[in-house]
């Protein structure tokens, strides 16, 4: 039996010969190591056996793919070895073949929830999630051209490769196992989502082919999980949520602004709240219109007689001037009960109108 590591060195030629800018001869031992640690998950120690007397004489053909380094960040292409059949038909060479993906739907519906009840979102990614499959038929393949094996000698997938049918069904599997061992279940609405609910708190867990989001009110067990996948698979945390599929998230902060005698002594607590506001003046706080356009959130607005104004920065386009005196307090706090109206409760000793002076009164928006 041979082991894997010769046949990548005698692939190694092609790809040291194939124009690559900017590639130097250092490099290649860390292109070879990247192979490995690519192929050795999908290929036993012991790679070849006897062919099966079921094995059709077709030809089964490597397939070679270019795909972007960006592991090691070098900018360059490299070619792993990808396993391509011409004849497959369902029912004799792979059964089902389906692997559920998240529905944008419950997409978008993870993300509201996670930003009305402030719930931190992580993004986690899965490096060649397909070739952590596990396979349960039995798959053949010639070994690649410019490997000597013995006449009658194939090589049988324990694990999945790229280019099999059966791949991305293989991979959902092997990942719903490894989360469910962990305490999660499926959401009965949507399989790609899974829920995890304790005395502690409650967690959500997303998977899109090889992206997940992660999202709770449990920090630890959110820990708990990151650590448990890092043990399974070959993960990157993307730290917090920035960007996915198309939908971008930008928090937003909340801030405490008093407003002195001195018409100069505003002090704003955190430095954040200056991103929000255009410009302050003794009378006049005009706040910028926020970048959380991927929802729209109403929420409500509170003045009471201590000049407290109750207000969450992220509701997309919202724009108000407001006249006060000196001696007011300005709170921007965020109650975190969803509501789904503006309602405006001010008092005249503290806000008046900006071009008028009238004095103000309860007002709904």
């Amino acid at each position: 039996m041979l082991s894997l590591l010769p046949l990548l060195l005698m692939s190694c030629p092609p790809l040291m010969t194939f124009p690559l800018p900017g590639l130097s001869v250092s490099v290649v031992p860390q292109l070879v190591t990247l192979l490995v640690s690519m192929v050795s998950l999908s290929f036993p120690s012991r790679l070849l056996i006897g062919m099966p007397s079921v094995i059709l004489n077709g030809s089964l053909p490597w397939l070679r793919r270019s795909l972007r380094l960006s592991a090691l960040a070098l900018g360059i292409l490299f070619l792993p070895l990808l396993v391509f059949v011409l004849s497959r038909e369902h029912g004799r060479d792979y059964d089902e073949t389906f692997a559920p993906v998240a529905h944008m739907t419950t997409v978008r519906t993870l993300l509201a929830v996670a930003s009305v009840r402030r719930w931190s979102v992580s993004q986690l990614d899965v490096q060649n999630a397909f070739l952590n499959g596990e396979l349960s038929e039995e798959v053949y393949m010639q070994p690649p051209p410019g490997y000597s094996v013995p006449d009658g000698m194939v090589c049988r997938l324990r694990r999945s490769l790229y280019g099999l049918k059966q791949a991305p069904r293989a991979w959902f599997e092997r990942f719903a196992s490894v989360v469910t061992a962990a305490g999660f279940s499926p959401s009965l609405h949507d399989p790609a989502l899974f829920v995890h609910t304790s005395p502690r708190g409650r967690t959500l867990l997303l998977l899109y082919v090889d992206d997940m989001i992660i999202t709770g009110d449990d920090p630890e067990y959110i820990a708990f999980v990151k650590a448990r996948l890092r043990d399974q698979f070959l993960m990157t945390d993307l730290g917090p949520l920035r960007y996915f599929l198309g939908i971008e998230e930008d928090r937003c902060f909340e801030f405490l602004l008093h407003i002195d005698d001195d018409p100069l002594g505003i002090k704003r607590l955190p430095d954040k709240f200056a991103e929000f506001v255009d410009g302050i003046e003794p009378a006049h706080l005009q706040l910028r219109e926020a970048s959380c356009n991927f929802c729209r959130w109403t929420v409500e607005v509170l003045f009471d007689g201590q000049g407290k104004m109750y207000l969450h920065t992220g509701w997309d386009k919202f724009a108000r001037d407001l006249a006060l005196e000196p001696g007011c307090q300005l709170t921007f706090l965020y109650e975190g009960d969803g509501e789904m109206i503006v309602k405006v409760f001010d008092d005249t000793a503290c806000r008046r109108h900006y071009h008028t002076g009238e004095s103000g009164s309860d007002t709904d928006s």
